[in-house]
């Protein structure tokens, strides 16, 4: 049984499909109070879907190719994703690459664990950072949420952002002065 629809406005995806946990994943990372539609949005480009609120963002490895471009999620529920095609500029879309192009230090490096205990995985990262920063605990349980396999986590600088890496998936979430 075909798990996936493609038609000329966008995607239409159910439980069953291998990609949607990792594409709803995505979808927590989008902003849901913005002005700016965009980053309501997310984009499939280099066979990678990624999702931003201009805070934090995930990027998930897709196992299937789709046609590259920025997609507006119209259904999100627990069966059925569908989203509808925005635009193929992806030069409209935030530059989600540069990201990773600034990382020059060699970052010190932890593992977590998907573990009931989110609250000592997120104790475990933040006691490597400056005392003057933290991370937004709801993006980091919703950066862990689905995932059963372990995180290796990267904090290049104590005050930058934090890179956690597992499996088909990578996000990052930026520091907030406290």
């Amino acid at each position: 049984m075909d798990t996936t629809e493609i038609n000329l406005t966008g995607i239409e995806l159910i439980k069953k499909h291998s990609d949607f946990l990792g594409i709803k994943w995505v979808l927590k990372a989008t902003s849901k109070e913005t002005s700016s539609f965009l980053l309501e949005d997310i984009i499939f480009d280099s066979g990678k879907w990624v999702g931003t609120d201009g805070h934090r963002i995930h990027i998930y490895e897709s196992q299937e190719s789709f046609k590259e471009g920025i997609y507006e999620s119209t259904v999100n529920n627990s069966g059925k994703i569908v989203l509808k095609s925005v635009s193929d500029k992806l030069s409209k879309y935030p530059e989600w690459k540069t990201v990773f192009s600034e990382l020059s230090k060699t970052p010190v490096e932890l593992r977590i664990e998907p573990t009931s205990h989110s609250s000592v995985e997120y104790t475990k990262i933040i006691r490597c950072m400056e005392a003057s920063v933290t991370l937004n605990f709801q993006f980091f349980e919703d950066l862990l949420i689905g995932t059963t396999y372990p995180w290796v986590v990267h904090i290049y600088e104590k005050l930058g952002p934090v890179h956690f890496i597992s499996e088909r998936k990578t996000g990052i979430i930026m520091p907030m002065h406290v």
